[in-house]
């Protein structure tokens, strides 16, 4: 084959496979616990973003895509046990999934989970490098921090909304936790979200969500009555 000619067979395979090339698609759940009836020191907010590599954005994963890479933000104090009547601060840690459920059932709290929702790259990364500022020990927990910059002392929903495009400070009140507060955090992504109107099951089996007794909502149903 002459030279020309090769050069032509070379060009059209590199453009069939940039056709077939398939982008990173991201994904988020959030969760709220509380029991019943509600008490907000037994309740929970945290949410887990997903990133699957080479993923097709209509369904589920092509045989050739990456595994699923995921992490949770569930800010919680180190004792575990919330005192919101506490007037001080206290070190704070960032438990991943499993850790989450064990410890909201262990405490017979029901969980509620909102999505999962497809998401834009950008959320992923502004929630990623926000879970690392966790880790690192900058932040604090409080369960009541309204008097307190959420990037130095933060509660489990403003670990969730503090790094969002508007900075939303979400109210924390007699009503406003657990299942509600969850939700209103899931409003806080709807800049990011692709379509709030359809949710991608087979991202719960992925990440192995279908072992956990969760009732699955949508933002489509609107937030809990504030009476419970």
């Amino acid at each position: 084959m002459a030279r020309s000619a090769r050069y032509w067979v070379a060009a059209v395979a590199l453009l069939a496979a940039l056709g077939h090339a398939r982008a990173d698609t991201y994904y988020v759940v959030v969760f709220g616990a509380e029991s019943k009836p509600p008490r907000p020191k037994y309740s929970h907010s945290w949410a887990v973003f997903v990133r699957f590599p080479g993923c097709a954005a209509c369904g589920p994963p092509v045989a050739d895509a990456g595994p699923p890479e995921w992490f949770t933000i569930s800010w919680l104090p180190c004792k575990v046990e919330l005192t919101p009547n506490t007037p001080f601060s206290e070190p704070g840690r960032n438990f991943d999934l499993a850790a989450t459920f064990n410890i909201a059932l262990s405490q017979c709290e029901y969980v509620a989970g909102f999505g999962p929702y497809q998401i834009e790259p950008e959320l992923y990364c502004r929630a990623l490098k926000h879970k690392q500022k966790l880790e690192s020990g900058a932040i604090r927990y409080k369960t009541i921090d309204f008097t307190y910059n959420p990037n130095r002392v933060s509660n489990c929903i403003h670990a969730l909304t503090v790094f969002n495009t508007e900075n939303r400070r979400l109210r924390i009140g007699r009503t406003n936790f657990g299942d509600t507060a969850s939700y209103w955090v899931t409003d806080s992504y709807t800049d990011w979200i692709v379509c709030t109107k359809r949710v991608h099951c087979w991202v719960a089996d992925a990440i192995g969500l279908n072992q956990y007794p969760i009732r699955w909502r949508t933002l489509e149903e609107g937030p809990p009555p504030l009476l419970r």
